[in-house]
């Protein structure tokens, strides 16, 4: 996870059902592997690396975070799988960490480079890691454009706490499906599957999509705010998305979220 600051497991899980979804679905299209370790970049509190370690039993396997909280939630968890007791827990920046020799099998990262910048330079650097064969699997949220994410910035620019927001790192838009098949295809990657997945989520609660928010794009937000602004932004926003996300009469609230995958191949 990134950026910096520290990250709440437990509230991030509080949606651990539909947090992780997407990282098995990734999972679920990554064929054959050549022989090699496996890693999974940003890898939070550990489902998907433990998953990993499951499917391929032979492989050493590596969660790595740069959160100490998320790492010691991942050490700490425990869901009867086998591969618990082989995956080593390693904090480092996914934007300069360098994979020590073996050559990686699999790079794998769910929900966690879309808070780097550079991704063509990124990519290309996670790319050229691989061994002969090897797989990069990759899911980014690509939902700048939803009420969420539009209101969250709204809010950020207006009333008392304006200031004080100027240069907090929101997430930057990503770029087309287009765009990453370019950077791909130039990176010399083989076997591009490129595909993006509209989830709609079901939410409880009163304030669901705050909640949800308030442990992702919104963290670089209320980092900065002091108690006498914290208060202000959250109940302006907590209304705004009250609207544009009405609570249903069965008590639930829909949440559409979509999201940009990719699985390609370095060449044999």
């Amino acid at each position: 996870m990134t950026p910096g600051g520290e990250w709440r497991p437990g509230v991030y899980l509080q949606f651990a059902d539909d947090r992780l979804r997407p990282g098995f679905d990734l999972m679920a299209r990554i064929g054959d592997l050549p022989p090699g370790p496996l890693y999974d970049i940003g890898c939070g509190a550990g489902q998907h690396a433990r998953a990993l370690a499951d499917r391929w039993p032979d492989r050493p396997v590596f969660g790595l975070d740069s959160s100490p909280q998320m790492l010691a939630a991942a050490r700490a968890a425990r869901n009867g799988a086998a591969g618990d007791s082989r995956v080593q827990w390693v904090q480092a920046d996914a934007g300069t960490w360098q994979a020590p020799p073996p050559a990686p099998a699999l790079l794998f990262s769910n929900a966690a480079l879309q808070w780097l910048d550079g991704h063509q330079a990124l990519l290309t650097r996670l790319f050229d890691m691989l061994a002969p064969g090897g797989v990069l699997a990759v899911q980014m949220p690509r939902n700048d454009a939803s009420p969420s994410q539009v209101l969250l910035r709204e809010v950020a620019a207006q009333g008392p706490w304006a200031e004080v927001l100027k240069g907090a790192r929101l997430l930057k838009p990503l770029g087309t499906p287009d765009t990453y098949y370019g950077w791909l295809a130039a990176a010399g990657a083989r076997q591009i599957d490129l595909w993006e997945s509209h989830y709609v989520h079901v939410l409880q609660g009163d304030d669901p999509v705050f909640d949800w928010v308030k442990s992702t794009s919104l963290r670089p937000v209320l980092e900065r705010l002091s108690c006498a602004l914290l208060d202000g932004y959250v109940n302006e926003l907590k209304a705004r998305l009250r609207t544009a996300y009405p609570r249903r009469t069965d008590g639930t609230t829909l949440f559409p979220f979509r999201r940009l995958f990719f699985v390609c191949r370095r060449p044999a």
